[in-house]
């Protein structure tokens, strides 16, 4: 959830950061690259991106 949060704040004063900058955050987090994520994980971080940009 930490991820989330800080892309929500992000994306007010920076509108184009995207899910690619979210999964590059998360995999930061769990200190592994973003590719390793796991699928349930890249589908969650979907969600929320795409929650935040139909909230905008």
């Amino acid at each position: 959830m930490c991820a989330e949060l800080c892309i929500r704040d992000r994306k007010e004063a920076y509108p184009q950061v995207c899910l690619v900058h979210l999964y590059t955050l998360e995999g930061a987090i769990q200190n592994i690259e973003f590719h390793q994520l796991s699928e349930e994980k890249k589908k969650e971080l979907k969600e929320f991106s795409d929650f935040l940009k139909n909230a905008s």
